[in-house]
């Protein structure tokens, strides 16, 4: 079972964002786009995220896979992970710092797994006056 694939191609309206987050051309893992925060220098001070909603019925052992590089510039990103509506997250994964090379990163999701409705969220917490490029995501 695959419940949800995304490389960003078309806009595949199963997101729900805030701030800057959209599809950014030339900017793709061997393709034309990829997903981020910020099609430019994302706004210092403003947290920022994008999230989706994915049907983990019938899995047997999920994985959350995405590659990605970013430029925090001091600020965070966080993939978190709700199967309570949003009420209470659950951190995947922190990053802050610098990585201007694609990395493939690969998440159990294992104990949300026969869940009919798991949130998966990516926020940046721009927690102070410096821009940055942000982060870029593929491939999901």
């Amino acid at each position: 079972v695959t419940p949800f694939t995304d490389d960003f191609e078309s806009d595949s309206g199963v997101w729900t964002v805030t701030g800057e987050w959209g599809r950014i051309t030339d900017a793709g893992v061997g393709d034309s786009t990829s997903f981020g925060d910020s099609p430019a220098d994302f706004t210092p001070n403003v947290d920022t995220w994008a999230v989706t909603g994915v049907d983990l019925t019938g899995t047997a052992w999920p994985v959350l896979a995405f590659s990605e590089r970013f430029d925090f510039g001091g600020h965070w990103g966080y993939v978190q992970v709700s199967s309570d509506g949003g009420a209470g997250w659950t951190k995947v994964y922190a990053a802050t710092g610098s990585q201007t090379e694609w990395v493939a990163r690969r998440f159990d999701l294992s104990p949300w797994r026969e869940q009919d409705q798991v949130l998966i969220l990516f926020f940046v917490d721009a927690n102070s006056g410096v821009a940055a490029d942000g982060w870029h995501i593929d491939n999901l």
